[in-house]
């Protein structure tokens, strides 16, 4: 179980809660996994673009509603990942259709993250000297949760924007850590 893994599904689960979603409403979790070394054969270490994919949690909100819902989200996680190393791109085409079924019908939460708890946004140096804050401002529109190592080298650090009852109502929850 890694810190990502922990965090989102413990962000997932306040969430969800603090949204007082229906048992039925259908959740979708997802994140973006850089498939270069896990292609067979793997792209080379010194490609310079984009070989990220999607990969996503789907279920009813009861199951994350549930006593053991935090077990059960970190467990879903961590499967998916596991999965990463046995064919990364295994049943992509149908994967892509039912997400975008999904998107496009709106009656799903959808969640991402935007960002990586292994990137060290703090520790780049574009000439100007390193960063105060980073923020990922895009994620007030796309329900994304952003994540990143923390400024201090140790931790991570996360946002998320809510509507300000919702936003209470998790800040209640996380702090407390009452799930």
């Amino acid at each position: 179980m890694s810190s990502f893994v922990l965090l989102y599904a413990f962000v997932v689960i306040c969430i969800v809660k603090s949204k007082g979603l229906e048992k039925t409403r259908k959740v979708v979790f997802g994140f973006l996994a850089d498939c270069r070394a896990r292609l067979d054969p793997p792209i080379h270490d010194k490609y310079f673009g984009n070989c990220l994919y999607s990969f996503a949690v789907e279920t009813e909100a009861e199951a994350l509603l549930e006593e053991n819902g935090f077990a059960w989200a970190v467990e879903r996680l961590s499967d998916t990942i596991r999965n990463l190393e046995k064919g990364v791109l295994d049943g992509v085409k149908e994967a892509l259709e039912t997400y975008n079924k999904t998107a496009r019908s709106g009656a799903a939460l959808l969640l991402g993250v935007a960002g990586s708890t292994h990137y060290d946004v703090y520790g780049t140096d574009l000439g100007w000297g390193r960063p105060e804050k980073v923020e990922i401002t895009s994620i007030d529109q796309t329900a994304a949760i952003s994540m990143a190592k923390s400024k201090h080298g140790s931790g991570v650090e996360f946002a998320l924007v809510l509507e300000k009852h919702e936003m209470e109502k998790f800040m209640s929850m996380f702090v407390d850590g009452v799930i």
